[in-house]
């Protein structure tokens, strides 16, 4: 059973596979545009982009400032936690080189601390373990390379499977601090 919906501005016809067909062609060329995340680009990349959009260069040249690469990530609903994540990896790795696994230690503990909570919560143990192993494991493979391997890091983060599997997981743990921490996101409902 088709359903079809009229477009006024045309007065034409269109099914709802049309319009499904419609989302996945732009998802594939979102997809085919754009990496997961990029390697570090120039900030002229955002003034090239923001052309036009005089408050955000004025904004674009203060970040100059201060930052002279940027790295980009796909516009996919998953790009700030892909970006987030992507950071603190690339943080520890920085830390590794110079000796510490302080950070390393910190972020393995809170994923401890929201691994427990996720499961306290009723989900399913078997679901968060397999998301926090794999979290997990690329983690210590870090330290396993010395935190030399920035180009492991970008490779498992381009790959789209690995890369949304450390997104989910930090949806659930965004999910699980907003459930224990009701009280601060309530006006926001």
């Amino acid at each position: 059973n088709t359903y079809t919906h009229t477009n006024i501005m045309e007065g034409q016809e269109i099914s709802d596979q049309a319009i499904l067909n419609q989302q996945a062609e732009i998802a594939k060329a979102i997809e085919d545009s754009s990496p997961l995340i990029s390697e570090p680009l120039s900030l002229d990349t955002l003034s090239e982009e923001f052309k036009d959009n005089q408050p955000f260069l004025n904004k674009i040249q203060s970040l100059k400032q201060q930052y002279t690469k940027i790295r980009t990530t796909r516009r996919d609903g998953n790009c700030f936690y892909r970006g987030y994540v992507f950071r603190i990896f690339e943080q520890i790795i920085n830390q590794l080189v110079g000796g510490s696994t302080q950070l390393l230690d910190l972020v393995k503990a809170k994923l401890r601390i929201a691994r427990q909570g996720l499961i306290d919560l009723g989900h399913s143990e078997f679901i968060v373990d397999d998301f926090h192993e794999f979290f997990i494991d690329e983690l210590e493979s870090l330290q396993k390379e010395g935190g030399s391997d920035l180009a492991a890091v970008m490779k498992l983060f381009a790959d789209k499977s690995s890369s949304n599997y450390l997104v989910m997981y930090s949806r659930f743990i965004t999910s699980l601090y907003m459930q224990q921490n009701q009280e601060l996101f309530l006006p926001f409902i």
